[in-house]
C-alpha cells in the first residue's frame, strides 16, 4: 500500500489482481489484521479517526467505524463472527490497563472491556498479553502472582533440585474471562535469568575456546558397540566414556545454581500465591521474608524477575496454533506444547541439531517450524541457511510430537536416532515451491530497494543534477521501496556505481558555495517526507548510517546555520539503532565550528534526545565530548537558562523530556563539581 492505494497480488509473480483507493494519507500509521474474508486497516493513535473495514471477495469498502484506534504493534484477531477483538492498554489515575475491543462491522458497534494489569509505580514487572488464537477465543498472558517451587530427583538416588514454574493465565473472550493458570515450563536455576552474573563465565569462555578448537575434527569411535538404552536415549548409560564437553557444560551451569537458587527461592516465596486473583498487585518487599533486610538479596530478585516475567516468553516465542485448542512456544528455542485445557508438553530438543554453549542451555532449532495436525510440529531443514538452525545441519524432515507428560521438570532430548528424520526427498512439496517464491520475491525486493541515480560527470553542475534528481524521489512511497529498513541508493557515472556514502563523502568544505543549498533542499524534502514514518532507513546493509548520513555531516560542517535542519533530520533517527548521527556527524559539527551557541545547543539537544546506544553514559557527551566544559564557560545560572530556553520548544511539544539530564547528575554523583551540582540544581528546577 502507497499513498492510500491498497493493492492485492502475488510479489514473488509481480502480479498485481487489483487495487482501491482507501484514503489514507498515512499507510505507516495504521495496523492491519486480516482473515480470508476482510482487511481491517485500524489508525494509530496519531492517526485519522476512521477505521476501514475492506472486503476482499467483493473488492471493496465494507465498513467505517468510528472511536477504534490501534497502538503500533497491537495484538488482534477476527473472530468467526467477523468482529475484530482488539488489545491495547490504558493508563487511568495510577492503574494501568489492558483494554480489549470488539468492534462489529455490520452494525458499527465497538465495545470495550479492561483487565488490570499493574499499580503504575508499584514496582510489579510489566507484563501483557503474549499471542491469542487465531480467532481470538484464548488470550496467553505471563502470571507474576503464581511461581510455584518443588523438589525432585531426577533419579532414584540423586539429590532432589529445585524447580520452578513459569506460568500462564489464559482468558477467554469476549468479554474477557479468566480461565485457568497452565505452568508451561518447570526450569531449574540454570535456566533461569542470571541478571547479577552468578555464573563463573571465565570456565565458560574457556570451553567454548576448547570447543571451538575441536571444531571439524572428526568425533573418536566409541570404546564399545552402543546397547539399546544408549541407542534411545544419546550417550546416557553408556560406560566407560570420558566427561563429554556437553556434560561439562551443563556442569559449569549447575555450579551456579546455588547462588541462583537462593534469589529465585526468595521470588517464589514472596509472589507465590495460588489462590490470588489473575490481577493482583504485586506484593510488597515485605512479602518476601528472606529479602525483607538484605538489600543485596532484594536487589538480585528485582533484576532477575523483571527479566524472568517479561523475556522468558517473548513476542518471537510464539510459534503457531493448532486450531483454538493448542499453541506452541520455543523458550530459549526449547519446542513447548500447550493445551488450553491445561495439558503440557515437556520442553523438547533434538541431538541432531545440537545444543548452543550460551549462558544458559538454548538449542538450535532441527528447521523451519510448522505446526500440523495432532500436536504436532514439522521441522524443515533445507540446503540454504535458515535463522536459528546451524548451517551445516541436514538437510531435511522430521516431526515433532507435542503430547503431554507428567512429570516434566528437565527439557527432553530427543536421541537422533529415534526422532524420525527424513532426507530431503520427503520434504512437503509446498516447501520447494516456497523455495522459488522466496528467491523470486528476494529478487523483486532488491530491484525495487535499488535506486540508480545518473551522474553525467564529476563537475559541480552534473553533481548538483543528480542531488536535485535524489531530491525530487523523496516522497512518502519512497520509503515504500525499503527491504529490511534498507534503500540501496548509488550514483551511475559511465560504467561506476558510487554507493551514497562514497558520493556525499567526497565533498569537501570548500564546495560549500556550490553544495550546501542542495544539499539544504534534499535534506528538506527528506525530512518533510519521512514523517509519515516513524521508521529508520538505513543505507545498503546499514553500515554506513541512515539515508543522507554523510550529506547530513557534510552540510552541517559546511554550515552552522544549517543545525535546527540537522536536528531536524536528527528527531527520526533511531536512538538505540542508529549510530552515525551522534557518533561522526555531531562530532564533526563541533570539530568544524567550535562551542559556538548554536553548537552548545545542538549537543545539549543530543543529549536530551539520547542516543543511548552511541553514547552508553550521558557522561561521555558532558565529560568526553565537552558540552559540560563549554557551559561552564557561564555561570551555572545562566547556563541552566541558556540550556532551559534552547529545549523549551523540543519540552512544550512534548518531543523531549530530561530524563537523560536527570540521569547524567545521578552518574557524576561525588564527583560532580559545586558549578555541575548548582547547574543541575536550576535546570531541572526550572519549569517547562
Amino acid at each position: 500500500m502507497s499513498n492510500g492505494i491498497f493493492r492485492l497480488g502475488d510479489i514473488a509473480r509481480q502480479t498485481f489482481y487489483a487495487s482501491h483507493q482507501l484514503e489514507i494519507d498515512k499507510p505507516q500509521s495504521v495496523s492491519v489484521f486480516s482473515d480470508s474474508q476482510c482487511i481491517w486497516f485500524v489508525p494509530h493513535r496519531d492517526g485519522r479517526p476512521e477505521t476501514i473495514v475492506f472486503d476482499l471477495v467483493e473488492n471493496k469498502i465494507l465498513a467505517r467505524l468510528e472511536g477504534l484506534q490501534s497502538r503500533q504493534y497491537a495484538l488482534g484477531r477476527i473472530a468467526a463472527d467477523g468482529c475484530l477483538i482488539l488489545q491495547g492498554s490504558k493508563r487511568v489515575d495510577d492503574v494501568v490497563y489492558s483494554t480489549f475491543h470488539r468492534a462489529d462491522p455490520s452494525t458499527g458497534d465497538v465495545q470495550e472491556d479492561s483487565i488490570a494489569l499493574r499499580t503504575f509505580g508499584s514496582g510489579r514487572p510489566f507484563t501483557d498479553f503474549l499471542t491469542a488464537s487465531p480467532l481470538g477465543s484464548y488470550w496467553l498472558k505471563t502470571d507474576t502472582t503464581h511461581f510455584p517451587m518443588v523438589k525432585h530427583a531426577q533419579y532414584p538416588g540423586q539429590p532432589p533440585r529445585k524447580y520452578y514454574g513459569y506460568t500462564l493465565q489464559v482468558w477467554s473472550a469476549f468479554p474477557m474471562k479468566f480461565e485457568r493458570r497452565i505452568v508451561v515450563a518447570w526450569l531449574k536455576a540454570e535456566d533461569l535469568p542470571d541478571e547479577t552474573h552468578t555464573l563463573k563465565s571465565d570456565e565458560l569462555r574457556e570451553l567454548s575456546k576448547e570447543m571451538a578448537a575441536q571444531k571439524g575434527k572428526s568425533s573418536p569411535a566409541p570404546l564399545q558397540p552402543r546397547g539399546v538404552f544408549g541407542r534411545v536415549f544419546g550417550r546416557r548409560g553408556v560406560t566407560n566414556e570420558p566427561l563429554s564437553l556437553e556434560q561439562r557444560y551443563f556442569a559449569i551451569l549447575a555450579a551456579s545454581a546455588p547462588a541462583r537458587d537462593r534469589i529465585y527461592s526468595a521470588l517464589s516465596a514472596g509472589i507465590h500465591r495460588p489462590d490470588a486473583e489473575p490481577g493482583a498487585d504485586y506484593p510488597p518487599r515485605s512479602a518476601f521474608p528472606e529479602a525483607a533486610q538484605d538489600d543485596e538479596l532484594w536487589d538480585a530478585i528485582e533484576k532477575n524477575s523483571n527479566e524472568l516475567f517479561q523475556n522468558t516468553l517473548r513476542d518471537n516465542s510464539h510459534v503457531g496454533w493448532e486450531g483454538e485448542d493448542v499453541v506452541w512456544f520455543k523458550r530459549l528455542d526449547h519446542l513447548i506444547c500447550v493445551g488450553m485445557d491445561g495439558s503440557v508438553s515437556p520442553q523438547i530438543w533434538f541431538e541432531r541439531a545440537g545444543m548452543q554453549r550460551m549462558m544458559r542451555p538454548f538449542p538450535n532449532l532441527p528447521g523451519e517450524l510448522e505446526v500440523i495436525e495432532g500436536r504436532k510440529l514439522r521441522a524443515v531443514k533445507r540446503h540454504h541457511s535458515v535463522k536459528g538452525v546451524p548451517p551445516d545441519a541436514p538437510a531435511g524432515t522430521l516431526e515433532v510430537d507435542g503430547f503431554p507428560v507428567e512429570p516434566r521438570y528437565e527439557p527432553l532430548r530427543v536421541s537422533k536416532y529415534i526422532d524420525g528424520y527424513q532426507d530431503l526427498a520427503e520434504i512437503p512439496v509446498h516447501y520447494a515451491n516456497k523455495i522459488e517464491d522466496e528467491k523470486a520475491v528476494g529478487e523483486f525486493r532488491k530491484q525495487r530497494s535499488t535506486v540508480t541515480i545518473p551522474l553525467k560527470s564529476m563537475e559541480p553542475e552534473a553533481r548538483i543534477e543528480a542531488i536535485h534528481a535524489y531530491r525530487d524521489m523523496l516522497d512518502p512511497s519512497f520509503f515504500d521501496r525499503a527491504t529490511d529498513n534498507t534503500i540501496n541508493v548509488r550514483f551511475k557515472f559511465g560504467k561506476k556505481l558510487i554507493p551514497e556514502v562514497e558520493f556525499f563523502s567526497q565533498l569537501a568544505p570548500q564546495d560549500k558555495e556550490w553544495a550546501a543549498g542542495p544539499l539544504r533542499d534534499l535534506i528538506e524534502r527528506y525530512v518533510e517526507a519521512s514523517r509519515s514514518t516513524i521508521e529508520t532507513f538505513y543505507q545498503k546493509n546499514g553500515e554506513n548510517g541512515s539515508l543522507l548520513a554523510q550529506a547530513v555531516r557534510r552540510l552541517g560542517e559546511m554550515d552552522e546555520d544549517a543545525i535546527p535542519l540537522l536536528i531536524a533530520y536528527g528527531e527520526g533517527i533511531d536512538g538505540g539503532h542508529e549510530y552515525y548521527f551522534a557518533g561522526d556527524t555531531m562530532p564533526a559539527v563541533i570539530e568544524a565550528h567550535g562551542w559556538s551557541d548554536q553548537v552548545t545547543a545542538f549537543v545539549a539537544w543530543a543529549l536530551a534526545f539520547n542516543y543511548y546506544n552511541t553514547y552508553d553514559s550521558p557522561s561521555t557527551i558532558w565529560r568526553d565530548i565537552g558540552l559540560g566544559e563549554a557551559l561552564q564557560r557561564r555561570s551555572a545560572e545562566d547556563a541552566a537558562t541558556f540550556v532551559q530556553n534552547e529545549l523549551a520548544p523540543f519540552l512544550e511539544a512534548g518531543r523531549l523530556d530530561l530524563s537523560s539530564f536527570a540521569r547524567l547528575r545521578e552518574k557524576l554523583g561525588r564527583s560532580a563539581s559545586a558549578w555541575e551540582l548548582e547547574f543541575f540544581d536550576r535546570f531541572l528546577s526550572v519549569p517547562v
